[in-house]
């Protein structure tokens, strides 16, 4: 890969950042994009308004994200501290009132209204539903993977919107015709082959510089992408057509399982990226954002900057 990347066509920002880590294996290139993306994305000196724009709604929507995240954590802190251990196992069912029905303000109109059973047993139906819908158990993890599902749905749009007004009004003269041709572009194609478009625009260059931060890169954005359109329209749930659109693109793969005389037993359904091999994918079943969202957040941000510091 370090044959094929050319330095001297891109900015000496990439070189000192970049060429240092060509040893990483694919689960460091994940965790070195990661760790280097775990702040506040800098805009003050940035190059393109698509750049500051996308800044700006990536740090609104982790501020919200690490309040819930650490306002979650204290509370677990505080009643361990009681002597009461299972807080995050199982969340006494008036965290899950509406915030309206839990004011005790005596000020406050219509405060402290009465916790009645009937409420109580349609909070339980829903954190049942939950649970029955997605592998997980404890009601952390459940409220964990709806707040997940925000931040990553917010995060792609953003991310879209971005190679969008990019490409509208960075790159070409940012009429309404150059608007529209954009969002065709980002609307009509899948995200890697949106990004690839933008690239091809300012230097083609940038995808060998992608592929050589993470190898993998273009198949990870299109397994975030199938990931978007069935949390978006079959409520997280992997279907027929993602699969076969996996499989077509190469973003998701079939393993065969042998046994130790070597004869095949089944065939497994898994991404490309080692991240992603460990769980196995099947129709109909719940599609986590744990890990897809760690990626996309950090992959993204990284691609975004890219972008900017290429366009001087």
């Amino acid at each position: 890969m370090n044959s094929q990347l050319n330095w001297s066509k891109m900015p000496i920002e990439f070189k000192e950042k970049y060429e240092k880590k060509s040893s990483r294996s694919e689960l460091n290139n994940a965790l070195f994009l990661g760790i280097i993306n775990l702040d506040w994305i800098k805009f003050d000196k940035a190059n393109t308004l698509a750049y500051s724009v996308f800044a700006k709604e990536v740090n609104r929507i982790e501020l919200s994200i690490n309040l819930f995240e650490n306002l979650l954590n204290f509370e677990d802190v505080r009643h361990e501290n009681k002597g009461i251990d299972d807080f995050l196992i199982d969340i006494p069912r008036h965290y899950f009132r509406f915030p309206g029905n839990n004011c005790v303000r005596p000020h406050v109109p219509f405060s402290g209204k009465e916790f009645t059973d009937d409420e109580r047993q349609q909070i339980e139906s829903i954190i049942l539903e939950s649970r029955n819908a997605m592998p997980l158990r404890n009601d952390e993890n459940i409220v964990r993977e709806h707040f997940h599902r925000l931040e990553f749905l917010a995060i792609f749009s953003y991310f879209e919107a971005f190679l969008e007004r990019f490409l509208s009004d960075t790159i070409w003269d940012g009429s309404e015709e150059s608007r529209k041709k954009a969002n065709g572009i980002v609307m009509k194609n899948s995200l890697p082959i949106a990004l690839q478009t933008v690239i091809k625009e300012i230097n083609p260059e940038i995808e060998n510089l992608l592929k050589y931060i993470e190898p993998q890169i273009f198949n990870i954005l299109h397994f975030c992408y199938l990931i978007r359109n069935v949390h978006t329209h079959n409520l997280g749930q992997a279907t027929n057509y993602m699969i076969k659109n996996g499989l077509d693109y190469g973003s998701l793969k079939e393993e065969e399982i042998r046994d130790a005389d070597g004869n095949l037993l089944y065939k497994d359904l898994c991404t490309t990226y080692s991240e992603f091999g460990k769980h196995r994918i099947e129709k109909g079943n719940y599609m986590t954002l744990s890990a897809p969202v760690s990626l996309l957040r950090s992959h993204s941000k990284e691609i975004a900057y890219i972008l900017d510091t290429s366009f001087t």
